[in-house]
Formats: C-alpha cells, structure tokens, sequence
C-alpha cells in the first residue's frame, strides 16, 4: 500500500465481468520515491487479468522495506525500476523487469528479466550486471575490509531450479586483470549448502588472499623487507582455517592460465575439487611451475582442529635455481629436475604438517651446475670430497658441472634421510 496514493481508472462491464480498462496510479511510502502503475484488470470480481506496468524512481531500496519491516537488505544509493505485473494461472509475477541501482562512485547494478511467481520466488530468469571503479569501497556496505582493490565487474543470469536451488550461467567476473568465467548451482535444500562450479579464468591472482610475512588477516600489511631475517619461516605457522571446510559441500573444476599465489606462479592450472562434510579431494591435479610439470592428487580429512592429508605428485622438469633465487638462496644452482613425492601428515597449519611429515620422495637431476661457494658452506671434509667428486682437475671457475644426480631419501617427522 503506498501513501499518499492518487489516480484515476476507467470502469467497465463485459459478459459479467468487472473491468478496470485503464488504471494510473501515482504514490510513495517515503520523501524522494516517486511510483506510477498504468495499467488494466480484466476480472476485478475475481481478481484476475492483472496487466500493470511499475514504474520508481528514489533514493533508497532498504528505506521502503523498512516499511514493511525487512531491514536486512544493504544500501546501494537510489533506483530506477520498470516492470509489468501479471497474474497467469493467478499467480503473481513480474515480467520486463529492468532495475537500475547504486552509484558510479560505489557500484552500479543492472537486473532484467522475469519472476514468474514473486511470492514464492519460482521461475526466476534474471541476467545480472555489477561493477564498479573500485571494489575496496564495498567496505561501506559490507562492513568489512576487502582483500582487494581496483575496477571490478561482475554478470550473469541467474534461474532457479526449484525453491531452494539457483544456477548462475555465463558467469563473468573481472578484478583489476584478473578474470573468471563459467557457471555455478547453489542448493541449500540440505542441511549444508552445496556448490557446483565449472570455471576458467586467463589470469586469477590471489596473492591479495595472503598477508604478508608478519601479518594476520586483518592487520596492516607489514614491509618484509623490515621483518629479521632470523625470524623469517619458510612455512607458515598460522593455524589453518578448517572450520571453513565443514560449512559448505562443494564440487569445483577449475582450468587456468595464469594463477598466481604466494610465492608461486603457476600456469596451465587444471584441477578438479570435491568438498564432503570435511573431506576435501583434489583429483586430478595438474599444473605448470617454474617450467616443470605437476601431476598428482591431494587428500585433506579435518578432524577435530587437526588436517589429516595424503598426497601424490610428479614433477617433471623442474627448474630448481628459479625456486632457490624466490627463497633467497640465488646463484647456488642450477638445473632441471624430476620429483617424486608420497607423503602423509597432521597438523593445522602448514609449518606443523611440514614438519610431522612422512613418507617418500625421489629426486632425479640431469645436466646442471652448482655453485663452489655453496659447496664450501657444506664443511672442509665434505666439501673437499664434493669438489673432488664433481671437479677432480680443480679447475677455477664459478660452477661445478653436474652430469646427473639421482637420490632417494624416506622422510619422516618432516626430516628427509637418504635410502
């Protein structure tokens, strides 16, 4: 019901029916709104033949359904909406929508389509379009700081399946140069939600997702570069977020060119994730890292505060003097080489699986070179048995060639030992 409400209507009688030929309705429930509803009622007795256009211009969406006591729907800025009420088989829906929402300083939103019955949210087909020049600035509505800055865009058309269950197709999302496409269904029919996605992106970079050495989610990013050498790990000791693990069922297969995280960049990513009441599976998965190839699978068990994990991998052609200069070990060697790992550990966080891990790896290198300074940090007895080995005519120069190297070591409680 809108207040104050003014119009107008033509009135008619056909074949015992109750006509409202023409109808022009102008009202609002609050200061800045402005509705108008032209339109027609072939059975006003029976409440049938409903064909009215909706036509809004305000301020504020939450303003009105405060009205109406819905107070949990976020403030995007003023609206312009259009959209044509029918009743087929006497059910009220909405078709020609076109709501235009927010601001292009905030965000800028477009909805279009149809609701075949709004009361009970069924036959929904609406096409989405969100973007905005900088997506830090949805902390003003979310509450919450975000993770990343920069333009942002995201679109799709959403229909539901049945009342709990809603696919979103031609799935597209851009932040800064990073892109993701593809469809998605949420089912909340269960006791936990359940995601399905098939997805692809050009370029994702999350290294945004991970605070700097120093720094928790949440706090001020920390220079590195300021942070003492001494307490500096290789492996995080931040507990892991199991708790995540049990809220949501999913199955996700991703495929990307470029994916970019802390410290790694990988390229041709193909994955195929599966998420079962705390049981995450990762088969197959297969990526590209500092030239070599990866091929494997990957097992994660939450249990209590704890993740039991179990993974297989090959890695062909890896370029190990690439990953030695990302950990501050550079000029020391160089070189491709194939890995393979079995393994198994517990813990929550990856430092404390790191070091209770167990298992097996094997480690095959062809032709390269090592650095004789590094040698020399072995110790004088083992280094000189070292540069004999690899260069017995003790000729100066900067690297020792290697021919070939191979080695097998089992591991146990994080500690490799040769076989």
């Amino acid at each position: 019901v809108c207040a104050p409400v003014v119009g107008y209507a033509n009135q008619a009688e056909l074949d015992c029916k109750l006509l409202l030929t023409f109808i022009d309705l102008l009202g609002g429930v609050v200061d800045g709104v402005r509705a108008r509803f032209p339109g027609t009622f072939t059975d006003l007795i029976k409440g049938k033949g409903l064909g009215i256009t909706v036509t809004g211009t305000g301020p504020s969406i939450p303003e009105i359904l405060k009205q109406y006591n819905i107070t949990y729907i976020p403030e995007f800025g003023p609206f312009d909406v259009t959209a044509k009420l029918v009743d087929p088989d006497g059910r009220l829906g909405l078709t020609d929508l076109d709501l235009k929402v927010g601001t292009e300083e905030m965000v800028n939103t477009r909805i279009m389509g149809t609701v075949e019955n709004i009361t009970a949210i069924k036959g929904m087909n609406l096409s989405f379009d969100i973007q905005g020049k900088d997506i830090a600035n949805l902390k003003k509505i979310t509450g919450k700081p975000m993770s990343f800055d920069g333009p942002f865009s995201v679109s799709g058309n959403a229909v539901t399946l049945s009342e709990k269950s809603y696919k979103i197709s031609d799935f597209k999302a851009f932040i800064q140069e990073s892109d993701v496409n593809g469809s998605l269904e949420i089912n909340l029919e269960g006791k936990k939600p359940r995601i399905t996605a098939e997805l692809c992106s050009q370029k994702l970079d999350l290294r945004p997702l991970f605070p700097k050495k120093g720094s928790k989610p949440g706090e001020p990013e920390k220079d590195s570069d300021k942070l003492s050498t001494k307490k500096s790990r290789i492996f995080s000791d931040t507990p892991l977020p199991l708790e995540m693990l049990n809220q949501v069922n999913a199955e996700v297969e991703l495929s990307a060119k470029q994916l970019l995280l802390t410290p790694l960049f990988l390229s041709e990513t193909n994955v195929h994730m599966v998420l079962e009441n705390g049981h995450l599976t990762v088969n197959p998965l297969k990526l590209g890292v500092n030239g070599g190839t990866l091929h494997g699978h990957f097992d994660l068990q939450v249990k209590g505060r704890v993740a039991q994990i179990a993974t297989a991998h090959r890695l062909d052609q890896y370029k190990i003097g690439s990953m030695l200069k990302k950990l501050g070990i550079s000029d020391s060697l160089h070189g491709s080489v194939d890995i393979k790992l079995d393994a198994q550990g517990r813990g929550n966080s990856v430092a404390e699986l790191m070091s209770g891990l167990n298992g097996k790896t094997m480690v095959v290198m062809g032709e390269g070179g090592i650095n004789q300074n590094a040698v020399e940090l072995l110790g004088s007895d083992l280094s000189a048995v070292l540069l004999k080995l690899l260069n017995p005519l003790k000729k100066e120069q900067k690297y020792t060639k290697i021919n070939c190297f191979a080695g097998g070591f089992d591991i146990k409680n994080g500690l490799a030992q040769s076989n």
